[in-house]
């Protein structure tokens, strides 16, 4: 087997090079201030505080083996926040007396005590039939919009604008299945997915199914020098 690091990945491969492991990993620290009239005033759980954050803390692994199959699994495990801000969470609590009669208890959580939820993020197979036939199946980012396909390591901020994350695509990730591809010239790319529709790490729950797609060309793929080739026009949407 060998070992190295190519295009920011490192990697390990069997000698054959049908088997690749990628080991990934990302942490994203996060700082938030806050300044203007009537900030002291505001009630509790509402107040803004100035702090440091762990937006995201994800260990990743992916693989490809016989140059046909793909998987990626990633984790989210900062997010970093508080429950019960400013006491106002309870849980009742009601058990049976001696007469029968039920008695009830309330039961509060910790004030602001640590919060740190782990969670899938990026878990899906992807099948390799064709370079224009890619089957790609689990819960990964929507086809929508050129951004929402990016991934977080790249985008130019900590959030993605809000064009995306409140109209096209506001749950980013789902779970679903997608068909894509692209030839290799990279002359044009398309994706067509049916997803459950409710966001990421969630059932469906109403048994209804939304479509995303996201097709685009390179009109300069073929011809084109440097980053010109890059240059793609494209549409994306959402049924």
């Amino acid at each position: 087997g060998k070992a190295g690091w190519y295009d920011g990945l490192f990697f390990l491969r069997d000698s054959s090079d049908n088997f690749r492991l990628y080991v990934q990993g990302r942490v994203h620290v996060d700082f938030n201030s806050y300044f203007g009239p009537g900030l002291g005033s505001l009630p509790p759980g509402a107040e803004l505080k100035t702090g440091v954050s762990l937006r995201r803390v994800r260990p990743e692994l992916s693989r490809e083996f016989f140059h046909r199959w793909q998987w990626q699994l990633s984790a989210e495990l900062g997010g970093t926040a508080s429950d019960n801000v400013g006491g106002t969470t309870d849980t009742s609590s009601c058990t049976p007396d001696a007469t029968g009669a039920l008695v009830c208890m309330n039961q509060s959580a910790a004030v602001e005590s640590a919060s740190v939820k782990p969670a899938p993020t990026d878990a899906f197979i992807n099948y390799i039939a064709h370079p224009l036939l890619n089957v790609q199946v689990g819960q990964f980012l929507l086809p929508f919009s050129f951004e929402n396909r990016m991934s977080d390591n790249t985008t130019p901020f900590t959030e993605r604008n809000i064009v995306v994350r409140n109209i096209g695509a506001p749950n980013l990730r789902d779970i679903g299945a997608m068909v894509w591809g692209e030839p290799e010239n990279r002359l044009f790319y398309y994706s067509v997915g049916i997803f459950n529709g409710d966001g990421p790490n969630r059932l469906n729950a109403d048994s209804r199914f939304d479509v995303f797609s996201r097709a685009f060309i390179r009109p300069f793929a073929t011809r084109g020098h440097g980053s010109i080739r890059d240059l793609h026009i494209g549409a994306s949407a959402r049924g």
